[in-house]
């Protein structure tokens, strides 16, 4: 092996063993940003007084001062060492103090990325469906838009780096599809997230602080598990993780904790570690599964139209009995000519707070081809007409209409673009949009579908 590869391999196992940073993927625009940030306690751990002793970090108090001494911002548990660990033959010394951040700037996702041969869109389907079904029985996961779903996404194609660490390669940071939701068992809950990418890195070094066990199975696969806390201004929140490098270049990894969607945390992690090595090992999730013939890719995501900050909770079974209302109104009034690519009944929610669902499908007919998209929201109070001779609203193009039974219908128009929003008396609005000029009286009826109502 030359220096440069072996350069590369030791970059790569390094960034393998980072798998407890922080690391934050968004789509941009004009493309996709990656943040990744590594915190270390700033002040050295105390001596143990036996291997496993483990204990907060905290500055010392500053007797010359009579002021009390602040929190900690940020506590985690004391590294012992010299320490041993279960699987482990050498037990490396824990990192240095320190905090390194980097940001990587990408093209937009694509599942179709000729750098990455293994994955497509039918394999992330695949992936996700498998992970969904290793699940516990008794292990729910929330119902949520499908980026919170655990849906394996596209690999980030990166383009360009800025702050990364001199003695990592910048190609070892690409190549993961990564997949997250939020899992409730009982009481429980808390978030995880899974990364799986392809591989030739060896395990890496076992670490102090790192990891609390190393699995060797009888195939050769090695799964680190870490079983550790953090203290966040004085709430503590529980995290577990596997790591897991299989005999055919499947590097996949997973962390969940006890977290809230309000950045607090209570009561315990819904899975546990034994549970969370049979997911990162599960067959249906390694990079050489086989896809089965016929299966498609992952639903397109879809953002909606209205993004109001407050309506009505929606449910699976109301979303479920939403999509049958556009199906059979569909069925029985669609416009001549028009082919649509998928059931126009394909709602989802467009985020976790899930008061609004959205439907993107694409159209075919004698108007034109382009985009059917549908958003909807319950909850929501009747617009205002505007006086369109006030100089304040010379650039609203919206003709608001007030029907016989009280619901209000805006057209609007931008280019080929076509939006009509219908809000009824019971307080569900709709938003139905297509890219082409579509005769406005069609999206009226689809908004209008029958029971196509929230509540």
């Amino acid at each position: 092996m030359d220096q440069d590869s072996a350069a590369r391999k030791r970059s790569s196992t390094r960034l393998d063993a980072w798998t407890s940073a922080l690391v934050v993927i968004s789509i941009v625009a004009g493309g996709i940003a990656a943040v990744g940030m590594v915190t270390r306690a700033s002040t050295p751990p105390t001596p143990p007084t036996s291997a496993a002793a483990m204990t907060a970090t905290t500055a010392p108090a500053q007797t010359t001062s009579t002021e009390p001494p602040a929190d900690p911002l940020y506590v985690t548990p004391t590294v012992a060492f010299p320490t041993r660990i279960p699987g482990c033959n050498v037990v490396e010394p824990p990192s240095d103090d320190a905090t390194a951040s980097w940001v990587i700037v990408g093209d937009e996702d694509s599942y179709d990325n000729p750098r990455y041969p293994w994955f497509s869109g039918p394999k992330a389907t695949a992936m996700s469906e498998a992970l969904r079904g290793a699940l516990p029985d008794d292990v729910e996961l929330e119902y949520s838009s499908p980026d919170n779903s655990l849906v394996f996404a596209p690999i980030p194609d990166y383009e360009s780096t800025s702050g990364l660490p001199h003695d990592l390669d910048p190609d070892s940071l690409g190549g993961w599809t990564t997949a997250h939701g939020r899992l409730i068992r009982g009481e429980d809950s808390g978030d995880v997230y899974f990364n799986v990418r392809r591989g030739d890195s060896p395990p890496p070094p076992c670490v102090a602080g790192e990891l609390v066990e190393r699995r060797t199975q009888p195939d050769g696969s090695v799964i680190d598990v870490q079983d550790t806390w953090s203290e966040s201004n004085g709430t503590r929140t529980l995290r577990r993780g596997a790591s897991a490098y299989l005999p055919d270049g499947t590097h996949a990894s997973a962390t969940v904790s006890n977290s809230r969607p309000d950045g607090g945390a209570a009561g315990a992690i819904p899975v546990s570690l034994d549970e969370l090595v049979a997911l990162v090992t599960a067959p249906g999730l390694r990079v050489t599964a086989p896809v089965p013939p016929g299966t498609a890719a992952p639903i397109t995501s879809c953002s909606g139209g209205m993004q109001e900050n407050e309506g009505t909770r929606l449910t699976r079974k109301t979303i479920e009995r939403l999509d049958r209302a556009l199906d059979e109104h569909w069925s029985a009034d669609a416009p001549p000519g028009w082919v649509l690519a998928a059931p126009i009944g394909s709602l989802q929610l467009t985020n976790s707070r899930a008061i609004e669902a959205c439907a993107a499908v694409e159209v075919t007919g004698p108007d034109g081809a382009g985009r059917l998209e549908i958003s909807l929201q319950g909850g929501q109070q009747a617009p205002v007409a505007v006086d369109e001779y006030d100089p304040a609203n010379e650039w609203s193009r919206a003709e608001v209409l007030i029907r016989e039974d009280g619901t209000v219908v805006e057209q609007e128009g931008y280019g080929a673009d076509r939006i009509v929003t219908v809000t009824r008396p019971s307080g569900t609005r709709v938003r139905v949009h297509t890219t082409f000029p579509a005769s406005y009286d069609v999206l009226e009826s689809i908004g209008t579908a029958t029971g196509l109502e929230v509540n």
